[in-house]
């Protein structure tokens, strides 16, 4: 297999066995058969697990969506030595009651039934709804891939059928893998200067600092990925920029923006 500037060479496991066009193993060193096509049989069996996000997957997410950091993800507690980032204990992230490391990382939200937040119900399947703003670890699961300096892929493979890897798969797969190698240490890079710091290490102010400088590399704007205050009082400021509606006679009394007030975070218990 040729490999990218990165070194990327996928690695033909029992259940993502590489295929040809028509579906043919190209491969002997795996027992199954490969099926093209594998997630139009799945029941979104993936959506189920816990999806860790680096701050520019994050930026990336949020600004596909055109939605604030905090409307699909939380922080979590990790003792990750290379991505978790420090983090003040914070009754909106975790109860007053529960073990905190000090570390986190980001999240992507998950319904109470265990799914992600994001799956939409498409007549009696399951699909992401937010497919082109999916993070790294969606975009390249469930392949295992090595490259020039590291090795990757999945813990555990949910798939039901064998995940079939055809040429253009191959491809894709693969550019995906270096773009993640190159977030995932621009991430680090970014993380590392966070926890060297001074602090404070709230959530408002990792933000304040993480998010423009993944905007950065990523080349888009951080302005809405950082919107704070309320969304009804948002709306009226933008109605009254677009002179949609006058000014008010005498200046509208507005209370402080609060930072990140629509925080959509629910505390999480040791048990999840």
């Amino acid at each position: 297999m040729a490999e990218d500037d990165a070194g990327v060479v996928l690695l033909p496991q029992p259940f993502t066995p590489l295929a040809d066009a028509e579906g043919q193993p190209r491969s002997r060193l795996v027992p199954y058969r490969p099926v093209l096509g594998a997630c139009n049989l799945c029941p979104a069996r993936c959506c189920r697990l816990h999806v860790k996000l680096s701050v520019l997957d994050a930026v990336h997410f949020a600004v596909t969506l055109g939605v604030p950091l905090f409307a699909g993800l939380r922080p979590v507690a990790s003792e990750d030595p290379e991505h978790a980032f420090r983090l003040d204990r914070d009754p909106r992230v975790v109860p007053e009651d529960a073990p905190w490391p000090g570390t986190a990382e980001l999240e992507l939200l998950r319904r109470p039934d265990g799914g992600c937040h994001a799956l939409v119900q498409v007549g009696e399947h399951e699909r992401c709804g937010v497919y082109g703003a999916r993070p790294s670890f969606c975009r390249t699961y469930p392949v295992a891939w090595r490259a020039t300096k590291m090795e990757g892929g999945p813990k555990v493979i949910m798939c039901p059928v064998p995940y079939g890897v055809d040429p253009d798969e191959e491809a894709r797969i693969t550019a995906d893998v270096a773009r993640s190698i190159r977030l995932w240490g621009a991430h680090d890079a970014l993380v590392a200067e966070w926890n060297a710091g001074p602090g404070p290490f709230t959530v408002e102010a990792f933000a304040a600092f993480a998010v423009p400088r993944a905007a950065e590399v990523l080349g888009v704007s951080a302005a809405q990925v950082l919107a704070q205050g309320n969304r009804e009082q948002r709306l009226y400021d933008a109605m009254l920029e677009a002179k949609v509606v006058k000014p008010p006679r005498f200046q509208l009394v507005q209370a402080p923006a609060r930072p990140f007030a629509d925080l959509p975070i629910t505390p999480l218990r040791p048990d999840e």
